[in-house]
């Protein structure tokens, strides 16, 4: 295991999933205003957008190490800040 990634262990101080965070840091953002425009595609009732673009991000999460709680924890704390 180079570098100790598929390690459980810290590496350097730090967890995989802070290492991971901090690494994607762009990517969660993009994801996030993707789950900000599904949320606004259901709110104006838009469902074949939403459905669309909910496949979409269905299809990218897992890609991206994230889940839909990791998106809505995330956008909460955007709001919140």
């Amino acid at each position: 295991m180079p570098n100790g990634i598929s390690s459980s262990s810290p590496v350097d101080g730090m967890s995989r999933h802070t290492r991971s965070m901090t690494n994607n840091t762009p990517t969660i953002l993009i994801w996030v205003n993707q789950y900000l425009k599904y949320q606004q595609y259901i709110e104006q009732g838009l469902s074949d957008e939403a459905s669309c673009l909910k496949k979409e991000i269905d299809e990218a999460l897992p890609l991206i190490d994230l889940t839909w709680k990791d998106l809505e924890q995330a956008a909460f704390e955007m709001s919140n800040s």
